[in-house]
């Protein structure tokens, strides 16, 4: 079963059960990051994925899920703190379909290796 997903720029994406989130790397040399330029090499296998070099994913701040359409002032800034989630700093190396999380991570998952988790 597939690992992975790719988005439609060339992004390798994966569900990282560290953080509770989705993870991705870009592996299409003609959508580089324009800041960071960043590309990664992919073995093009979507059930035992490997990429290199490892992926850090910095600490950040999101939303569980986009604020309904049409609300705003008090009731968003309500919305946005009920929903507010901290992705923690994510550090791992991919191969072969496990993820082998760097001890530099602020997570439970810190120092161990994981199987990915299947795309539905």
């Amino acid at each position: 079963m597939a690992k992975v997903r790719r988005g439609s720029d060339g992004t390798v994406l994966w569900w990282c059960p560290g953080c509770s989130s989705y993870h991705g790397a870009q592996t299409d040399p003609t959508h580089r990051n324009p800041v960071t330029n960043a590309l990664w090499t992919w073995n093009n296998d979507t059930d035992r994925p490997t990429l290199s070099p490892s992926v850090l994913v910095s600490r950040r701040e999101s939303l569980r899920r986009n604020p309904p359409d049409g609300i705003e002032g008090a009731e968003l800034a309500r919305f946005c703190e009920e929903n507010r989630v901290i992705i923690p700093r994510c550090h791992c190396f991919i191969r072969e379909g496990r993820i082998e999380f760097c001890a530099d991570c602020e997570h439970a998952l810190a120092g161990q290796t994981v199987d990915m988790v299947d795309e539905d």
